[in-house]
């Protein structure tokens, strides 16, 4: 016990730490300002919890965190080793370290993605001034103490609320409680939702895993509860997805009991982003296997629960973030590598073919849109074969296959999207290392986006991006082999 103590104390002071470090070191950035865009990221870096993007220099920052996240890896190693031997108190150990840490990095003095802030304009605008936050058709004014300091970053024209209606209407009752509170407190809270989800999706796994017995239940869920990326992309990040994760993982623990229930977690799990629809097809199998034809009901519930969300909205939207996953951009993605050499060439714009026609949701049939269309096709392909697999003989495996494929298709990729294979991690075999290596490397993305590099360094993302593709199947593929061996 005083060995875990210790551990849970150097997990506290490593994210104290690393927290102090990471504000020291943006406190000597030169300048903010994105060249390519001529975008100037100052007023970000003036909010109360700093904006960290395209710095300059900016790797220290980046260096900081890095290495901040690779000694909170180290230590979840040791602590959930730590847990053998803790019995019925293993799951009470990793919740109350899993809380004492992410509380430490939610006063974490900068971030290094800017979405809580257009979370806090759409909570304000929804819940304390009644606005459709999907249809942001005027600039916004200045005079609101909370809206008017995001401005100089996001702009008065922000992009409109990207989000599922359920997490609009949730945004909607918080910003309604802190309808006097201070952009600080409405910006933090943010992260306390997010540690508060990442809780209940850990909670999640050791429950969906109780057979095993409580101690290896509790190092499985801790696998991904401890996790560097869940960590920093919740307590810091703030990010939705995590809330998502939490209502799917709890369809999937309670659906051999109560599918009724799973069905309404996944639909509440559909209505807060998009992404989560995949996994639909899987519990409804899961469902058939128990209880029959309830799968229908349960299917037909969780459907309903989006749509019914979506009804409070004159103008309904939030598909999850629709234009992002489709991509009017590329970076750090299958897609982006393959087109830089086509951008390079000044080929990318115009049809590829003259007599190619306008693509549904993708406009000119470009060279770029060629091969986004192809690795989506790659995708669908996958996930239809999985899907099939899976009602002859389901394994947990294809779930983790088919949003894998889904990660390599999306041409914009970002660090908190991998939140949504990481639950593989407590699964264990290969899907589990694979997971653990791609969720810890994508943080790799962070110099694309947080770091103001000159065009000589244009070789460094790439390089990122070939790293946490590549290197989590190398991994696997090692592993196998010895084990063959």
């Amino acid at each position: 016990m005083k060995s875990r103590m210790g551990i849970a104390v150097a997990f506290a002071a490593i994210a104290a730490a690393g927290a102090v470090a990471a504000g020291f070191a943006a406190s000597k950035t030169i300048y903010f300002y994105d060249a390519f865009q001529h975008g100037n990221y100052l007023g970000g870096y003036r909010l109360p919890i700093h904006v960290v993007q395209q710095a300059a220099p900016g790797w220290n920052v980046v260096l900081t965190v890095w290495a901040m996240l690779a000694a909170l890896a180290c230590a979840s190693v040791y602590f959930l080793r730590s847990l053998a031997g803790a019995g019925r108190r293993a799951l009470r150990w990793l919740i109350g370290v899993q809380v004492g840490v992410a509380a430490v990095l939610s006063l974490f003095p900068i971030v290094q993605s800017g979405d809580m802030y257009a979370y806090v304009i759409y909570s304000r605008l929804y819940g304390h001034f009644g606005v459709n936050p999907y249809a942001i058709t005027h600039p916004l004014t200045s005079a609101d103490p909370v809206i008017g300091p995001i401005l100089p970053f996001l702009s008065t024209m922000p992009f409109s609320d990207p989000y599922g209606p359920l997490w609009t209407i949730l945004a909607g009752l918080l910003g309604r409680v802190e309808s006097g509170a201070s952009l600080l407190v409405a910006a933090w809270s943010f992260r306390a939702v997010a540690v508060a989800s990442l809780v209940a999706a850990t909670a999640a796994i050791a429950y969906s895993l109780r057979s095993l017995g409580p101690e290896n239940a509790s190092r499985r869920a801790g696998a991904f509860g401890l996790h560097p990326l869940a960590l920093y992309e919740s307590a810091v990040g703030a990010h939705n997805d995590v809330m998502m994760l939490a209502a799917g993982l709890w369809a999937f623990a309670v659906a051999d009991e109560l599918p009724l229930i799973a069905g309404l977690l996944a639909g509440a799990a559909i209505a807060i982003k998009v992404p989560a629809l995949i996994a639909l097809p899987f519990l409804l199998k899961r469902i058939a296997r128990k209880h029959g034809v309830a799968w229908i009901a349960a299917g037909a519930v969780s459907l309903a629960v989006p749509w019914l969300c979506g009804r409070a909205f004159a103008t309904p939207g939030g598909a999850g973030g629709n234009a992002a996953l489709l991509g009017n951009a590329f970076s750090m993605s299958p897609d982006w590598l393959v087109n830089i050499p086509l951008f390079a060439a000044g080929v990318a714009s115009g049809p590829a073919f003259a007599w190619l026609p306008q693509l549904p949701m993708f406009g000119t049939a470009s060279w770029p849109r060629l091969v986004q269309v192809a690795v989506l096709a790659v995708f669908l392909v996958v996930a239809a074969i999985s899907i099939v697999r899976y009602v002859l003989r389901p394994r947990i495996g294809e779930i983790w296959r088919t949003y894998t494929a889904f990660l390599w298709s999306i041409s914009s990729m970002h660090p908190w999207y991998g939140l949504w294979v990481l639950p593989a991690t407590a699964s264990g075999g290969a899907w589990g290392v694979y997971a653990w290596w791609y969720g810890a490397l994508l943080l790799g993305v962070y110099v694309l986006d947080g770091i103001a590099a000159p065009a000589s360094l244009f070789w460094v993302p790439i390089a990122a991006c070939v790293v946490f593709l590549a290197v989590p199947v190398i991994v696997v593929a090692d592993r196998r082999r010895r084990r063959i061996a």
